[in-house]
């Protein structure tokens, strides 16, 4: 009888610790050569970075960097997010760095709701309050360009309480944002939102981050065409009718077929303007401080529904966020002449080849 108590603790003990199992990201680099371990000394220049050298990985961005409605429901699974996620059942850059530094820290761990922020309009504030969770995550559903910068001001404060040396520890963001302004930007009215005024905000943004938070790599993410949603949202009959009753991207649902041209011209400005920025930045030869532009967004085709949201049939789902996480892995180490514009369901896993690019 005793024995069969112990055999069954062993097993409820297994379950819980997950078997053994190797995680996703394991999995995926099963086939590369092991880890190395954390250099000792840090390197001193931002284009000779491992993956074993980031410290800390953070985000900025939307709803799409909060993980809205990733798995049906109306919350953000931060802990899923492609590019910060820390839930280590998921795909994540996160857990891929975690592979080659286990001390790295900023993933989000839990989900979180996003009415505090859109009802009290104090997404800093909201952000303070739900640090415990969001850890590095510091995107905030609704947000534009233009309100990033409360953004950055939450992640200057966090990474201290996350142990993070902030002159020495080298440190990865990826930044998302656009979406929000390419939805309002056929309308002229939102001067803002118009591409040669939106780079310019996202030029102040990378500014406030480079005086602000030292030994930083950052992924600048080129914009998905959001009018593939629509050809996807059409073909259903819920889609459509949540489309209709919601409106989430005026441009693309609002304003016809000349409401997504203009929508569809200001993305390919976005995404040239965003490359032209990266390189301007890069021009500049710092040391401590680096901009990639990330294009594997810029031409991929939506395959059908299982991309987006079961919910809201605009944001993505958790299979988006897994090829995405993917797609960021394998651009990450390519050379800007050689990042491809485009990924799709046979996506396989790179092993890292030298620096972070």
């Amino acid at each position: 009888m005793n024995r069969l108590c112990l055999a069954l603790a062993l097993v409820v003990v297994t379950l819980l610790l997950g078997g053994g199992h190797a995680s996703p990201v394991d999995d995926l680099l099963s086939n590369c050569p092991p880890p190395p371990p954390p250099r000792q000394t840090p390197p001193t220049n931002v284009r000779e970075l491992y993956p074993s050298d980031i410290k800390a990985v953070m985000a900025l961005g939307d709803s799409i960097t909060a993980g809205f409605a990733m798995h049906t429901y109306p919350v953000e699974e931060r802990q899923d997010v492609y590019s910060i996620g820390a839930n280590p059942n998921a795909t994540t850059i996160f857990n891929f760095i975690r592979h080659y530094n286990p001390n790295v820290v900023g993933g989000a761990t839990h989900s979180t709701l996003p009415l505090d922020a859109a009802v009290y309009h104090k997404p800093y504030e909201w952000l303070i309050l739900e640090q415990d969770k969001i850890h590095l995550n510091a995107g905030v559903s609704e947000a534009k360009a233009a309100d990033v910068f409360g953004q950055i001001r939450y992640l200057k404060e966090r990474l201290p309480k996350e142990g993070v040396d902030m002159k020495n520890d080298w440190k990865l963001l990826t930044l998302f944002i656009g979406a929000n302004d390419l939805c309002v930007a056929c309308e002229s009215s939102h001067t803002a939102q118009q591409p040669e005024n939106w780079i310019q905000t996202v030029d102040s943004l990378l500014n406030t981050v480079h005086q602000d938070i030292p030994r930083v790599f950052v992924n600048l993410m080129g914009m998905v065409n959001i009018t593939e949603v629509y050809r996807v949202d059409v073909q259903s009959w819920y889609c459509r009718l949540v489309q209709t009753k919601f409106e989430e991207c005026p441009c693309m649902s609002g304003h016809g077929p000349d409401g997504r041209a203009a929508m569809s011209a200001a993305i390919v400005q976005y995404n040239q303007l965003m490359a032209q920025l990266a390189q301007k930045w890069q021009a500049k030869n710092l040391d401590d401080f680096y901009v990639s532009f990330q294009p594997f967004l810029t031409e991929t085709p939506f395959p059908g529904r299982e991309v987006l949201s079961d919910l809201d049939c605009f944001h993505p789902s958790a299979i988006s966020d897994q090829y995405m996480a993917m797609g960021l892995w394998n651009s990450m180490f390519l050379p800007a002449a050689l990042k491809p514009t485009s990924i799709n369901v046979n996506l396989t896993v790179q092993c890292p080849s030298g620096y972070l690019q």
